[in-house]
């Protein structure tokens, strides 16, 4: 089982892998790198010994990914939700000071770990950026899914909309709406 392999990491490795598995399925040793703080030879030494337990595999150039969605299932769920919130905010925090990646996919990545990290204005920031960028690329499903949970959040709570209303929302919400059904 998931569980028993788990058992046999050493507890040293835990906080690797625990940010691992909040990076995502598929993560890059920088950004690892960049969460933990670790040093580089503490880290990949602590990869390698995941590698070897067969819970991570190494792919191309610096990238890992979880050698089942199952082992990444159970290490998150694992994981405390107040650990698992700090590490979503941290995630996110590193992300932003880093400028890498298309800025449709960055936006939503980094909406999806604010809003797990409770930061709640920088999530809506984020929510409302990836639907702007997602309806210039005429990717309106996407567009309406972040508009559809920016609202939800605002409305959820109120103090995270930084000079817009809940109004405003909908009025972007029912534009990208009437652009779809065009």
């Amino acid at each position: 089982s998931v569980r028993a392999r788990l058992a046999h990491v050493p507890h040293e490795a835990r906080p690797t892998l625990d940010v691992a598995t909040v990076l995502g399925r598929r993560f890059d040793f920088e950004s690892l790198l960049a969460v933990t703080k670790d040093s580089e030879e503490k880290l990949l030494r602590w990869l390698e010994l995941l590698v070897r337990r067969r819970l991570l595999r190494e792919e191309s150039e610096g990238f890992y990914d979880f050698s089942h969605d199952k082992v990444r299932e159970v290490v998150y769920l694992e994981i405390g939700s107040a650990r698992r919130m700090l590490l979503h905010r941290a995630l996110a925090e590193t992300l932003e000071s880093r400028s890498e990646g298309e800025s449709h996919e960055r936006d939503a990545r980094l909406a999806e770990h604010y809003e797990r990290g409770h930061v709640w204005q920088k999530a809506l920031h984020h929510m409302v950026l990836a639907a702007e960028r997602s309806q210039k690329l005429f990717a309106l499903r996407d567009a309406l899914h972040w508009l559809d949970r920016a609202v939800a959040l605002a409305e959820a709570h109120r103090d995270t909309l930084q000079g817009r209303t809940l109004a405003d929302l909908y009025e972007q919400r029912g534009g990208v709406r009437a652009q779809a059904e065009q």
